[in-house]
């Protein structure tokens, strides 16, 4: 017979908070939204949902790959979301931050 194959897909919901649990949020949501856009189009993963609450962190469900660790993908968004933001709405991302970091979240536990 013919060998088919399978299709595997790993599905992920992560918890995205911003740094210190700062409500910077409230006023990028959108940047921060299409910044995730932006990296899926370069990566190995779908975006299912995203939901930001209380300005302090952000939900995203992931549909990807896995032949990349999550924790990989995480890197990812992380570091590429945060370079797109930080070029959009620099002034209101350093009204939360200092000392140069420019870390916008972390993934909760």
């Amino acid at each position: 017979g013919r060998d088919v194959g399978s299709v595997t897909n790993l599905w992920c919901n992560l918890v995205l908070a911003t740094k210190y649990r700062r409500p910077v949020l409230q006023e990028i949501e959108q940047s921060v939204y299409d910044a995730f856009r932006e990296v899926e189009k370069v990566s190995d993963f779908k975006i299912i949902e995203t939901n930001a609450e209380d300005g302090n962190h952000i939900y995203l469900a992931l549909k990807m790959s896995p032949r990349y660790s999550v924790s990989l993908m995480v890197n990812r968004i992380k570091g590429i979301t945060t370079h797109l933001v930080w070029g959009r709405e620099p002034q209101l991302i350093s009204r939360f931050h200092w000392k140069g970091k420019k870390a916008l979240c972390h993934i909760e536990p």
